[in-house]
């Protein structure tokens, strides 16, 4: 649930590149996608908001597994090796969004001061048993992942060089196996993004992320490492799940569940209530009404609602409003759930 909220509210954008003036030339998105899915679709229309430049690999191909990626990833890179100043980002697409634009990404990338940059896991994958080769860090998830990483074109020529592998192998497992070579991580200069500063994988992480408010715009904020991560990713089990859309909408939709307890103690409100109830109760996922008869008071009508969203572990938040006030604000529960009030 929190996932999905997450992605629509930060696809939430104008109109596509409104987020952003321009492209950086000097960056170019790679990602593979054999077809066009929901996902894919969902990670177009972020690279849009934000401008991105993408190229797609792959589209019409069979796919056969992870290991397709490197081959394809291998055969583009060939028209990008002499250019020594493009910086190509490889994604995956169908579980990722981006939450900010080019040069925020860029300028967190140069400050790691490394040719190429990994996004970081808490476990190893696939080979625990490589665990123990990893080098040790002082804060931050120790891992390579392979769902992310960014670099110089020349540098990740030189990382995929060495790729002769079939379509159905692991390219997680050869890109671990040349991080774990002393001598080839620093050869071509790799590093992990152990922070979250640039990416953030959702997989064993989700209790890590809030969402985060700001001048009307939404971040995922890493609570652990306090970062803003510029790449979402809802890999492994935590897949990203949220409604399609076209890329002409302007808004994406979220949905709110909404449970109502209703306790009028008036009986010559009574007939209003009813009649209200009658009207609009269908708007709600659920209603309980207490009325005069019931003979409740004040105290145990409130505790009866709080208790209905305790015992449900889809329940985020409480409101609780007395007779007496009158909201104006038409967007007042909006606004309280955008401050986490």
């Amino acid at each position: 649930m929190f996932l999905g909220l997450l992605i629509s509210l930060l696809l939430a954008c104008v109109a596509p590149g409104a987020l952003s003036s321009s492209p950086a030339d000097n960056l170019l998105v790679l990602t593979v996608a054999t077809e066009e899915t929901d996902g894919f679709r969902r990670f177009q229309r972020s690279a849009q908001c934000f401008n991105y430049k993408v190229k797609v690999l792959g589209h019409g191909e069979e796919w056969r597994g992870d290991g397709q990626k490197v081959r394809l990833l291998k055969t583009a890179l060939e028209q990008y090796v002499d250019n020594e100043d493009l910086v190509i980002l490889f994604t995956e697409s169908y579980d990722t969004v981006f939450a900010s634009g080019a040069a925020e990404l860029l300028k967190k990338f140069k400050q790691t001061k490394s040719k190429v940059v990994f996004t970081a896991e808490a476990v190893a994958y696939p080979e625990r048993r490589l665990e123990p080769k990893y080098p040790a860090v002082r804060e931050g998830k120790r891992f390579l992942g392979s769902t992310a990483f960014i670099g110089y074109a020349s540098q990740l020529h030189k990382l995929v060089a060495e790729w002769d592998g079939a379509d159905e192998s692991s390219d997680q497992l050869f890109y671990t196996k040349i991080f774990l070579d002393p001598v080839k991580r620093e050869k071509i200069n790799i590093t992990l993004d152990h922070r979250c500063r640039l990416f953030q994988n959702f997989h064993g992480s989700e209790g890590d992320v809030v969402l985060k408010f700001e001048n009307g715009r939404v971040r995922a904020r890493n609570l652990v490492y306090d970062t803003l991560p510029v790449l979402i990713n809802g890999n492994g089990p935590s897949k990203v799940r949220c409604p399609p859309y076209s890329a002409d909408e302007a808004t994406v939709y979220t949905h709110y569940l909404s449970c109502t307890v209703l306790f009028s103690q008036e009986l010559h409100h009574q007939k209003r209530v009813e009649k209200f109830l009658q009207m609009h109760s269908s708007e709600y996922n659920n209603v309980k009404y207490v009325g005069p008869e019931e003979a409740s008071n004040f105290a145990e009508a409130r505790n009866a609602g709080i208790d209905i969203c305790r015992q449900n572990p889809e329940c985020e938040y409480y409101f609780s409003i007395d007779v007496q006030v009158v909201l104006k604000n038409t967007s007042v529960l909006l606004s309280l759930i955008e401050q986490n009030k």
